[in-house]
């Protein structure tokens, strides 16, 4: 079983629109019994991309410099804008798809927040419930609320 921020590497990601490239993927859950993987992808291709780490609502990415993450060496935009889901049989079936690593979990729930600012809206109740599971969900809802400044 593998758990949130787990980075997998495939040579030939076959995107949504068909295209193939060596990318990595992160993965923003922790899949239980028959839950399918939620990924998103990388790049280190910064294409008028802003080099702000975190959060880009308008450019739907997540900025991680080199210092801010302990697996990628190269500046890297993670690319909210499409996300894959595939059956946890995918996973194990694909022997291009390979596991190279992990990131810290403070940034996994720092790109998952980001994910709903830029994307909540477009995202099924079934990846709500993948990305924030019922127990978290209540977790983070009970701190922002006790989170008041006074």
């Amino acid at each position: 079983m593998h758990i949130r921020g787990t980075i997998f590497h495939h040579p030939q990601l076959v995107f949504h629109n068909g295209f193939t490239s060596n990318k990595y993927l992160i993965l923003l859950n922790s899949p239980h019994k028959s839950d399918p993987y939620f990924f998103v992808k990388t790049t280190s291709q910064q294409k008028n991309k802003p080099s702000t780490p975190g959060c880009s609502e308008s450019f739907h990415v997540f900025f991680l410099d080199t210092a801010s993450n302990s697996f990628f060496h190269l500046p890297t935009w993670v690319q909210l804008y499409e996300s894959y889901l595939m059956s946890q049989n995918d996973v194990e079936e694909d022997t291009d798809l390979k596991e190279r690593g992990s990131i810290e979990s403070n940034l996994v729930d720092k790109i998952v927040e980001c994910l709903f600012l830029v994307a909540g809206d477009d995202l099924s109740a079934e990846e709500k419930k993948l990305l924030r599971p019922p127990i978290d969900e209540y977790k983070r809802l009970l701190a922002e609320k006790f989170n008041v400044k006074r």
